[in-house]
């Protein structure tokens, strides 16, 4: 529905959920292919997902937890579509401070927050926000740490398998 609405003025949509008969998205994007992502299972099955959206979002689970999800959305996808998770972290200032669960996260030095981003990429998670909302560090402070020490562990890809994004 969004991407008819991002590329049609007034379109008409009609669903089990969607009545509409008038309205307009505007502006319209400027970046052509805007991807849409899933966000759970958004009411729906996973092979509906894979087939409308361009990506899956899903809720931070144990690692062999996600991993599994990461797998039945590889089978359910014909092409390559990434999958994506958020993370909640409040980074300690010891580099080597053990994690402590928080909601969707935990605390931790960045020594196990590289070592939970190795593991869950093994898994084939593609893609981690990482949300300050919880840290008790200036964020400014925060995103310094993550750009020397964690960023540089996991360079961007991009290969023609991203094509759908249409960067320019």
């Amino acid at each position: 529905m969004m991407k008819q609405m991002w590329s049609e003025a007034f379109p008409e949509i009609q669903s089990e959920r969607v009545n509409l008969t008038e309205g307009d998205v505007v502006p319209k994007p400027a970046m052509s292919g805007v991807p849409v992502f899933g966000t759970g299972y958004s009411g729906q099955t996973m092979e509906w997902l894979a087939e409308h959206t361009d990506g899956w979002l899903f809720y931070p689970q144990d690692l062999q937890g996600q991993k599994k999800l990461v797998n039945q959305w590889r089978g359910a996808t014909e092409t390559f579509k990434p999958f994506a998770q958020p993370l909640a972290i409040d980074l300690s200032e010891r580099p080597g401070e053990v994690a402590k669960p928080l909601p969707i996260g935990f605390r931790s030095g960045h020594n196990f927050l590289i070592d939970y981003l190795n593991a869950y990429q093994e898994a084939g998670v593609n893609h981690v926000m990482i949300a300050l909302k919880q840290n008790k560090r200036p964020a400014e402070e925060v995103i310094q740490e993550l750009g020397e020490y964690v960023v540089p562990k996991f360079p961007a890809i991009i290969e023609s398998k991203y094509s759908f994004l249409n960067f320019k």
